[in-house]
């Protein structure tokens, strides 16, 4: 829907409407403790962010004003908590970094970047590629930059009181279970293949491994705290 009588804030209500359905449809089928892996959750996920972002190079302005993405940003954060099988208490840029998923302010940004591309390139085969893979690499590293700087997404489970000790129940004592000592160090996770790399590391290869070891421990971890509860 495109209307000349709707400012950009309309714009942007009726996709988030649109694609917020689409992912309540979505968290019916990825359960957090089974259900598709992760490189499914996030193809599933791309419908959701495809709908948000309907014909963003029309209001691609109304992005910039935060009231106005206040919306996408729920909507998108809800399908990355689904994508990583994390808990709701996760901070938006830890769930996007483990979900493998931009920001939705920088994803409407490439999104609109790539049909100015498009355009410019007039069609030839040589420039288009170009102009694409340029885009993409700047906005990836913007967003490396953005998780670097954020003070968010570096807690254990106790600083949100979920649990009442910070310690590895796997290595014991002494062993703090933050997110070096589980991504790097616990032995829980050495038979997964882990892979490590950063969220704008050129060789997509490496990041996917990344991201798909990062959601398979979310989950684990997510299983292991809901029979601890139970017990």
């Amino acid at each position: 829907m495109l209307d000349t009588r709707l400012c950009f804030k309309k714009h942007i209500e009726y996709c988030s409407s649109k694609a917020a359905a689409s992912a309540r449809s979505l968290a019916r089928t990825l359960l957090n403790t089974r259900g598709p892996k992760q490189g499914r959750r996030l193809l599933l996920s791309s419908v959701v962010k495809s709908t948000a972002l309907y014909a963003v190079p029309s209001w691609i302005k109304g992005v910039e004003v935060k009231s106005y993405r206040r919306s996408l940003e729920s909507t998108h954060r809800l399908s990355a908590i689904k994508v990583c099988s994390a808990f709701r208490t996760i901070f938006d840029d830890a769930a996007l970094v483990i979900a493998g998923m931009m920001p939705i302010d920088e994803c409407a940004a490439i999104a609109s970047a790539t049909v100015i591309a498009s355009r410019q390139s007039s069609g030839s085969t040589m420039t288009q590629p170009r102009g694409l893979d340029m885009a993409w690499q700047h906005f990836m590293r913007r967003w490396q930059e953005r998780w670097d700087s954020s003070p968010k997404g570096r807690l254990t489970i106790t600083s949100l009181h979920h649990d009442v000790s910070d310690e590895c129940t796997w290595c014991g004592a002494g062993n703090i279970e933050d997110e070096s000592h589980v991504l790097q160090h616990c032995p829980r996770f050495d038979g997964v293949g882990k892979g490590h790399g950063r969220a704008g590391d050129a060789n997509s290869n490496v990041w996917q491994a990344t991201a798909a070891f990062n959601a398979h421990v979310m989950k684990k971890l997510r299983q292991l705290q809901s029979e601890s509860s139970a017990n």
